[in-house]
């Protein structure tokens, strides 16, 4: 299995975040795989640059 991907990060406050791709998951860090992410997982928050 791969442990490339992406990553989500977001305010719980303001709900807004950023998405980086192409990030290495280092070994022993909790990641879901891709097609494995509930719904409720990440929320919809609005996208800053």
């Amino acid at each position: 299995m791969s442990r490339v991907g992406y990553l989500d990060a977001w305010c719980d406050h303001c709900v807004k975040g950023v998405q980086v791709s192409r990030v290495s998951v280092p070994e022993g860090m909790r990641f879901t795989p891709f097609g494995e992410r509930e719904e409720d997982d990440v929320p919809n928050y609005t996208t800053v640059n």
